[in-house]
């Protein structure tokens, strides 16, 4: 056992903590040391950074391997205020938790009550180093940039938080990517409403103590006068500058001159020193740079507004030096960063970063995975790839002994840096990081477009089916170049992957082929508990049961089964194998995602935002989904429309701007419906189709979106309209549009005759050569969605497949149609199981109006049980939400009439 921190506390002075001794002594005797165990959990590493308040350590788990930075206060610093201020540091980003501010895991109190915070390592380079290499910067690397960083800050902002140290060295471009950047040290960071403790502590970082760096300092921290938001303001704007001009306008011999610069702004216009940057963009850095608080920029939104269209494209490459040869399992050795800062303030000590220019040591530990069957055996690349010790440690934490774990096989077909970012990608893979493995196939396939097996790894993992595509074509061009089984695995995958309809019941009736032939192999069975998961659940549920049987430590076994066992509505068992999932593989984002849906299921919205907190670091690519899920799970928690605007607002940054700007308006008219604004709603949908393609399947989103309006606002005559004008002009409505058909037909438009056939053409698997059946989602809103009457839900509904009703296999929002058609036929139990459903979920964001809708139908059904508070609590729903929509909203018209009639109590 690595001896403890009491074996070394000689050296801090006897026997005090660190923070309570003479700093002198303490800095000629330091305490922290390579291989020092703190808190009998965190081994540390190497040094990171030192300043003259304290220190950071990169770090490891002693049990998991995992990597960590922590942050130390130095002896004697202050008489104890830097601790106090690292734990107002912690208390802040713990309530941040915001995707662009380094992340704390942990806070530990040593004996004698000395703070060290345990944080998020992360490697990349800051700023302050970009700006090194290139004083300015393109906008469009700008505007990326700094995108996020504004966001985290807002978000700190709206919490009433100001972080009054905005400088280069406290922005980080992780792995030197503006995908992920990350704001840091918060430490001075300041409420501007406090109670309670903090209230009482304000005098270290209060009005009257100058804090900051000070050439980024506002003219109110110079004068030591009481600050607000608009500080953060203040230096965003010289950032901007900097990085726009390549001068930093404040910079001068000693620290008198720069605060003479600030207060009498002596700064020239940017658009004399930056002719280049937009005009309008050089217009609001001046206005960010006004010293006179009232007439600076109080809204960085305006900022947000004008960088948006800078950063569209795919993210900048910001030039970070090419990664090393070999994959890392841990980060790469750091001498101190001697990036020089200005006069006053050291180089950022305190930030838990690491760079990527220094060479990373080769690892030592050998590789762990496993590739069932016939490729199994060991192979281990010559520059080292580290992957073992995560599994071992997660089951030392649970007191269990390691597994036995064949090592991932590779065939030696291409170059070793190859082949170790492969290897690396089939053991994330496997640990049910997926987002991770995706990274690494990407690089692998960059390195070595010949490199068949990767590109075939590639096709199954990649998250979009565009990505998923194109790399099956690669591998089917160099099939000879696989073995007979990836071969058999590429022919199997054909129908999902090289057909213009996928078929993916056809592709788990050949993975489910081969693993007849290959019972033991845990790759083809993950394979087919997916491909299954829509055709044939009982398969898919089996083959998972069947990976984790031969593996069980296979934690991707796990999340399969857990996904699997949560679509076949079996809760409790797919909340114990995610639990099984996370024990295995902490970082396994998959198992966090499968967990979000069930949380989703029940209703558990803060329970959802956390979890896609925890998935959104290790979901790389996937950011985008992620955000867009995290703003509906707000929403459900009744956060503010700003709140929900601002996520929504991210997961667009990246997309060309025509879909950008159709998205845009797309996700404001959700939220105008939502709020019973249908002619906002209106009119944001219909501006939304002057920027899709005429090709595109998102007219018929916008269509069916058009139609919910207009029929809640009782225009049916207009929905039928804008129902006939789809389906005859664009050819995403051409196929799987009953549901269009049946508003033509309401309207007179089609007779019954017509629309029957013209249905029972849509549904026919034969309507196209070699095209797949239509998903279950797609059946059952051809015969649920916008059913007009008891006699029409009675002719649907034997359609409708009960067992699918009764599972998970259909989403929420086809639970709100089948809900409403039960109810019609006179079928109020199944009907109540299906709305309860439907208004349960926490990604509602998506399809408001039969969302809001849904509780009306809800009331209905439980009226018919005789459960009348029940009914009550349900219109109050509709009322609270479309109460006072305009135009009026049938539904809540109804719902009022049902209140009253019922003697439910007041109503809004």
């Amino acid at each position: 056992m690595t001896q403890g921190l009491e074996a070394t506390r000689h050296a801090a002075g006897e026997g005090s903590p660190p923070g309570a001794g003479n700093e002198r002594a303490a800095s000629a005797r330091p305490w922290w040391r390579p291989g020092l165990v703190v808190d009998g959990r965190y081994r540390l590493d190497r040094l990171l950074g030192e300043g003259g308040m304290g220190v950071v350590w990169a770090a490891s788990h002693t049990l998991t391997g995992k990597p960590f930075a922590l942050k130390f206060v130095k002896g004697g610093a202050v008489s104890g205020a830097v601790g106090v201020r690292l734990l107002r540091e912690a208390r802040i980003v713990s309530t941040l938790r915001h995707p662009n501010v380094v992340e704390v895991h942990d806070l530990i109190e040593l004996d004698g009550g000395t703070p060290v915070m345990v944080m998020e390592l992360l490697s990349g380079e800051s700023l302050a180093r970009r700006l090194l290499r290139e004083p300015r910067m393109p906008l469009r690397e700008v505007a990326a940039i700094f995108l996020p960083v504004i966001s985290a800050v807002r978000t700190a902002h709206a919490l009433r938080i100001v972080h009054r140290d905005l400088k280069p060295e406290n922005i980080f471009l992780v792995d030197g990517s503006s995908a992920r950047v990350k704001v840091l040290d918060f430490g001075i960071a300041k409420r501007t409403a406090l109670e309670g403790q903090d209230a009482q502590t304000t005098g270290l970082t209060d009005s009257g103590t100058r804090l900051g760096t000070p050439c980024y300092m506002s003219p109110e921290q110079a004068f030591g006068e009481p600050i607000d938001h608009r500080t953060d303001i203040w230096s965003l704007g010289l950032l901007l500058y900097e990085c726009l001009s390549g001068v930093l306008p404040t910079r001068a011999d000693n620290a008198g001159q720069v605060f003479k610069i600030i207060v009498t702004g002596a700064i020239s216009p940017l658009d004399r020193t930056a002719p280049h940057v937009p005009r309008e963009l050089s217009s609001l850095v001046s206005r960010m740079l006004s010293t006179a608080r009232d007439a600076r920029l109080a809204d960085l939104g305006e900022v947000v507004r004008v960088l948006e269209p800078l950063a569209q494209a795919a993210p900048p490459c910001l030039d970070a030096p090419a990664p090393p040869a070999a994959v890392r399992s841990e980060p790469p050795v750091m001498e101190p960063d001697r990036h020089a800062g200005e006069e006053g303030d050291g180089v950022d000590p305190m930030a838990a970063t690491e760079r990527t220019d220094i060479a990373a040591r080769p690892a030592q530990r050998p590789s762990a995975g496993r590739r069932a069957g016939a490729r199994a055996a060991a192979w281990t690349i010559g520059l080292g790839v580290a992957l073992a010790g995560s599994l071992a440690g997660a089951l030392a934490l649970r007191g269990e002994p390691p597994p036995e774990v064949a090592a991932i096989t590779v065939l030696p077909r291409s170059g070793p840096q190859a082949h170790g970012l492969y290897t690396a990608a089939l053991q994330a893979a496997r640990d049910a990081r997926e987002a991770e493995a995706v990274d690494l196939l990407r690089q692998a396939v960059a390195t070595d477009d010949a490199f068949a097996a990767a590109h075939l790894r590639l096709a199954i993992h990649a998250p979009e089916l565009a990505e998923a595509r194109k790399h099956h074509a690669r591998a089917e061009a160099l099939s000879a170049a696989l073995d007979p089984d990836e071969r058999a695995i590429l022919a199997a995958m054909e129908p999902a992957l090289g057909r213009d309809v996928a078929d993916t019941a056809l592709c788990a009736e050949r993975l489910g082929a081969l693993a007849a032939q290959h019972p033991d192999d845990a790759e083809l069975l993950s394979l087919l508990a997916r491909c299954a998961l829509r055709s044939d659940i009982h398969a898919s549920v089996a083959a998972a049961r069947r990976i984790v049987e031969i593996e069980p430590h296979h934690a991707r076994g796990w999340a399969a089964l857990a996904r699997s066992l949560q679509r076949l509505g079996s809760l409790n068992e797919s909340a114990a194998a995610i639990d099984r999932c996370l024990a295995i593989s902490p970082r396994a984002a998959s198992c966090y995602e499968v967990r979000s849906e069930l949380h989703s299921a029940l209703g558990l919205c803060a329970d959802v935002e956390h979890d896609l907190q925890l998935m959104l670091p290790a979901a790389r690519g996937r950011g985008p989904q992620i955000l867009r899920k995290l703003a509906s799970s707000i929403h459900a928690q009744g956060r503010s429309p700003d709140a929900v605007r601002e996520l929504t607002r991210q997961s667009r940054v990246s997309l060309p701007e025509a879909e950008r700007r159709h998205v845009s308006l797309l996700d404001e008219a959700n939220l105008s419906a939502f709020m019973g604004n249908f002619a906002a709603a209106e009119d944001q949908l219909r501006r939304a189709r002057l920027w899709i393609s005429a090709d595109s399947r998102a007219h018929a989103d916008v269509a069916r979106a058009l139609i919910d309006i207009a029929l809640e606002t009782d225009r049916a005559l207009e929905a039928a309209s804008i129902a006939e004008t789809c389906v005859e002009n664009y050819s995403a409505c051409a196929t799987g549009s009953a549901d269009l058909l049946r508003v033509m037909r309401h309207a007179g438009l089609l007779t019954r005759a017509e629309f029957q056939r013209r249905r029972a053409e849509q549904l026919s698997p034969s309507r196209a050569p070699g095209a797949a059946d239509l998903a279950p989602s797609a059946w059952m809103r051809a015969h649920a969605r916008w059913i007009g009457d008891p006699e029409e839900a009675a002719e649907d509904a034997p359609a409708l497949p009960l067992a699918a009703l009764m599972s998970h296999q259909v989403g929420h929002e086809v639970h709100a149609d089948i809900g409403a058609v039960y109810h019609l036929a006179g079928m109020p139990h199944h009907a109540i199981y299906a709305l309860r459903r439907a208004v349960t979920t926490c990604d509602g964001l998506g399809w408001p109006v039969r969302y809001v809708r849904s509780f009306w139908f809800l009331g209905q059904a439980l009226e018919q049980t005789r459960d009348v508070p029940g009914a009550c609590e349900a219109y109050a729903s509709v009322i609270a939400r479309w109460g006072s929509a305009a135009p009026r909203s049938v539904t809540a018209e109804r719902a009022r009439a049902r209140m009253t009639a019922l003697g439910c109590g007041t109503i809004g």
